[in-house]
């Protein structure tokens, strides 16, 4: 057997595995039509350099991981023949299955969608016949084979030829790697549409984002990114399909709407001691106790009350800037905005997503603390609220308050809670499990009593006002906030996808609608639908704009699809399915106890990502 030197089998592989880069980025064309439509010379330069590098990038992973170790312990010619095209065959064998798992999920290919397919219940989703395995492993077999004839004439070839420009390659492609990446993050921080939209198909591509950076030492300034969302309003939006027909509902109407959010608002404060006003006003109101956000994070939480879709589609909306389909129906009606929030909305860039079409929007409150802000934007509304009197306005409004006190766990330090013995502060340091959660707890809870001590300002001037009887209030949370009341040493949120973390009390008083508690399990996902349907008589099917349904449906709901594309969760009436970063997953009750012997539900999970998937276009 034929031996090399060590850096003969170094040099001779890496050409070899450059060389299959060709075909790698043959199949990366089956990736393209998951992109959206080029335009701009800047986009085209950004596709080629961002696929060229990725992809000859990628193909050296495998080089890096599998060959070249064991070619340094082992430098024989034809062993290394046959690893070198074991490797690379099943690497590309990888790259087209993920093609495929792409097409069916749009999730790249990992452990989750391997066992989704192919484990437990797999064979229910997808019947193979026996000609398609034969295709298959022949395909693999002649692709093995040629690959051993590549290996074998590059090797003749190398005997009498001297491979050069080796160097000029690897420059080639690192400078388009770090082109592509400083076009991204640019193109991001401006809100450049063509090139965002175009960055979450290929595997493992992660494109570089640096918006805060860029704003920070002067080198784009926000405004522009606004400029350029708002020049994007009524462009494509690409590879979606949202809302899937357009809308028809109508284009006038009378009611006010103020939806008010408590980010971190823990379900078990709704108590006539800790927040006795909201209580009061629930009890006059329509009050849902078995309500679930979205996600357990600001993000998707949001994103999926105001899309009234999964957070699977953030990224994608991001880079389109495609506004929510309830903001548009509002700017039909003329409602007039009062959008006052106590965190920035371009961090997460709400004012890229939810509200991409709202001209001169506020980004930022004035105030050094959580509470601070709270306190100015409660003055805000009444501002506002005078203001619209005064005017005699005869459109209606739409409001948002976003309150971030129990997010942040503060309070003014001049405020006394009633709630005793409290910390002065969130103790993050000293959370675990065996902590005795009360002093924290209390501080919470002084928290919640301040902040119900602001709505009830709302709340009072609208009745002052006599605003109330004619504007629909809806008053709920982003997400939960977990004090370890499952045992798991749990605190906070963006944990788990219990309900400490997902459920949030959901509080609507709908003039005409009598008082009444519901016990039916429903979710962000509803409250755009019932508005489409209640007040503007929508007449599209509620799947056409999202996956939830009227929040007076009382049909059992089965599961409720959570998280993200980074994170996402599937809760079942008596499980959690939770998929992770890394695709990997687990199986749990309802409350992090490991369940024995749980197989993934396969059959279920599959109809519901081919059902959330459902506004991409095909």
């Amino acid at each position: 057997m034929e031996r090399l030197t060590r850096r003969q089998a170094a040099q001779f592989g890496g050409w070899f595995f450059l060389l299959n880069s060709i075909f790698v980025l043959l199949i990366s064309i089956r990736f393209l039509k998951h992109l959206a439509v080029i335009e701009g010379a800047a986009t085209y330069i950004y596709l080629i350099s961002s696929t060229l590098s990725h992809f000859i990038t990628l193909t050296f992973i495998p080089y890096l991981l599998f060959y070249l170790p064991v070619a340094l312990l082992v430098p024989r010619r034809k062993f290394l023949q046959v690893w070198a095209s074991v490797v690379i065959t099943l690497g590309l064998a990888v790259l087209v299955i993920d093609s495929f798992v792409f097409n069916i999920y749009r999730f790249h290919i990992n452990g989750f969608t391997l066992e989704l397919m192919f484990g437990g219940a797999g064979a229910d989703i997808f019947h193979f016949h026996y000609s398609q395995y034969i295709i298959v492993i022949s395909t693999v077999v002649i692709a093995f084979v040629l690959e051993l004839l590549l290996f074998r004439w590059l090797f003749r070839f190398s005997t009498r030829h001297t491979f050069r420009g080796g160097k000029w390659i690897i420059l080639a492609v690192a400078i388009m790697l770090v082109c592509s990446h400083a076009m991204h993050a640019y193109a991001m921080a401006i809100g450049y549409r063509p090139i965002t939209r175009m960055s979450r198909s290929y595997p493992l591509y992660f494109p570089t984002t640096a918006s805060s950076f860029l704003y920070k030492h002067g080198i784009v300034s926000p405004d522009e990114n606004r400029v350029n969302i708002n020049d994007a309003i009524g462009d494509d939006s690409g590879i979606l399909n949202y809302p899937r027909s357009p809308i028809v509902a109508d284009t006038v109407a009378n009611s006010n709407i103020l939806l008010i959010l408590l980010d971190s608002w823990n379900q078990r404060t709704m108590d006539s001691q800790t927040m006795p006003h909201l209580v009061q006003f629930s009890e006059e109101a329509l009050y849902f106790d078995n309500h679930y956000s979205g996600s357990n994070g600001t993000r998707t939480g949001v994103f999926s009350l105001f899309y009234g879709i999964p957070g699977l589609y953030w990224y994608d909306i991001l880079g389109a800037n495609v506004g929510a389909v309830f903001i548009d129906q509002l700017i039909r009606c003329q409602y007039q905005m009062g959008l006052f929030t106590s965190a920035s909305l371009s961090s997460p860039p709400f004012d890229r997503t939810i509200f991409a079409k709202i001209r001169d929007l506020r980004l930022h409150t004035p105030g050094d603390e959580a509470h601070d802000r709270d306190i100015q934007i409660t003055r805000d509304w009444l501002d506002f609220t005078e203001n619209y009197v005064s005017s005699s306005k005869t459109e209606p409004f739409f409001g948002f308050l976003f309150y971030d006190a129990m997010h942040s766990i503060t309070h003014p330090d001049s405020f006394q809670g009633p709630f005793q013995p409290a910390l002065k502060y969130a103790p993050y340091e000293r959370l675990g499990p065996d902590m005795d959660p009360t002093p924290f707890w209390n501080l919470y809870r002084n928290v919640a009593y301040f902040q119900d001590s602001l709505v009830n300002i709302l709340l009072t001037d609208l009745r002052d006002n006599d605003l109330l009887d004619n504007t629909i209030v809806i008053i709920t949370g982003d997400h939960g906030q977990e004090f370890n009341e499952n045992k798991k040493g749990y605190w906070g949120h963006n944990g788990n996808y219990t309900q400490a973390q997902l459920g949030v009390p959901l509080i609507i008083h709908w003039p005409g609608m009598s008082p009444a508690v519901h016990h039916h399990w429903t979710s962000h996902y509803d409250i755009v639908p019932t508005l489409m349907q209640q007040l503007f008589h929508c007449a599209n099917d509620i799947e056409d704009y999202s996956i939830g349904k009227s929040l007076l449906d009382t049909t059992p709901r089965e599961w409720l699809i959570v998280g993200s594309h980074d994170n996402l969760g599937v809760i079942e009436v008596d499980r959690i399915t939770t998929v992770y970063f890394d695709r990997s997953f687990d199986i749990t009750d309802r409350h992090l106890n490991e369940i024995k012997g749980a197989r993934l539900n396969s059959k279920l999970i599959n109809e519901i990502l081919r059902q959330t998937n459902r506004y991409y276009l095909k």
